[in-house]
């Protein structure tokens, strides 16, 4: 006995593009809390905790403004 698997649903190229535009902003509003997160421990005298916070969020959100900033702060600390 085979099971009928339900129906796929498809989606424009329109649905896609904004699925995907909404994906983007979730991983770069991710990636500024990181940061932010990051800046309060430098702010605060935690130098090594604020460093591995840069340093996930220049792994993980590479090509983000955020990242940017990151890779700024981790050369002064």
């Amino acid at each position: 006995m085979t099971e009928k698997s339900a129906p796929v649903p498809t989606l424009s190229v329109e649905q896609q593009k904004q699925l995907v535009d909404e994906a983007i902003e979730r991983l770069d509003r991710l990636a500024d809390s990181q940061l932010e997160m990051a800046k309060l421990f430098i702010e605060k005298g935690k130098p090594e905790i604020a460093r591995r916070r840069l340093q996930e969020v220049v792994e993980l959100y590479g090509k983000s403004d955020a990242a940017k900033e990151a890779r700024t702060l981790l050369k002064k600390l």
